[in-house]
């Protein structure tokens, strides 16, 4: 007697897509360095990593095929010279969508793309502060959180699958540091609220330019769907999301997608590969 077909390899939609899975890491940087040329790859030592850098050795990208006990997959960091000391860095665990990780790294990307020095700082920067991304959060129907510390601020989504702390004065604060013991300013996160064992986070050191902050945390507070096999989806996030057919493009689809100019919060740089990572499933 047959039993019922095998659908661990179906390819499916996961609402909100920011508790899909971290997904295929190395196909996800394979599409963002086809997108930007500009950015060089290698692996050093052993090659249990893989290294993008960009063309003005600004900018470095490492993703960790093997991640040692801390669980970061993702480390995005910034130096104020070739030769010089890194200003900031952000690093992701081993459950962290790629897609949030790659609008982080493509907002970079853009930047540092940005012919002068003016035009680079705009981008990294822009006009918006860390106040005005609170605002926009709790437009989105994120609720203010009590905190058990004075100095920390933190919002979470309306379904509390998601939410984010900033810490103020964060250089007097112990037992908030990255892997390389730098304060942290920023901790995104997303999962089942009773189960901090199963959430993914995101964490962002001082200084980390407000554009980079702010297209991590749009993934989070505008959702898109995201394309999994089904057994890529946590077990533990299955009860959250809503799971559908992959979508199926027509002809007429496909020519009304290429004839619409990306969203208007999405970058030049950025737009192409949220495109590519959403319509594409991981392998």
């Amino acid at each position: 007697m047959n039993g019922p077909p095998d659908r661990s390899g179906e390819i499916v939609a996961v609402s909100p897509g920011y508790l899909g899975g971290p997904g295929d890491p190395d196909a996800a940087l394979d599409t963002f360095l086809d997108a930007h040329p500009d950015w060089s790859r290698y692996r050093p030592g052993a090659g249990e990593t893989t290294v993008a850098v960009s063309d003005c050795l600004l900018g470095r990208i490492q993703l960790d095929h093997e991640p040692d006990s801390r669980g970061i997959r993702w480390t995005i960091a910034a130096y104020t010279s070739p030769v010089g000391e890194r200003s900031w860095k952000a690093e992701f665990d081993t459950r962290t969508p790629h897609e949030v990780v790659l609008v982080v790294a493509c907002q970079l990307a853009f930047a540092l793309a940005q012919p002068a020095p003016a035009q680079r700082d705009s981008a990294l920067w822009g006009s918006d502060r860390l106040p005005a991304l609170l605002t926009r959060a709790a437009e989105a129907g994120w609720r203010w959180r009590d905190t058990a510390a004075d100095d920390e601020t933190a919002l979470q989504a309306p379904d509390g699958t998601a939410g984010l702390t900033l810490r103020e004065g964060h250089e007097r604060i112990t037992g908030f540091e990255d892997s390389d013991g730098l304060p942290v300013a920023c901790t995104l996160w997303a999962g089942p609220a009773d189960r901090p064992d199963r959430q993914w986070k995101g964490t962002f050191t001082a200084a980390t330019p407000t554009t980079l902050l702010a297209a991590a945390l749009s993934e989070l507070t505008d959702p898109h769907p995201a394309l999994r096999t089904t057994d890529q989806i946590p077990e533990a996030h299955r009860a959250l999301v809503g799971i559908t057919p992959r979508p199926r493009r027509t002809a007429a689809a496909a020519r009304g997608a290429q004839a619409r100019s990306p969203d208007a919060g999405a970058t030049p740089a950025a737009a192409p590969v949220a495109a590519s990572n959403r319509g594409r499933p991981s392998r």
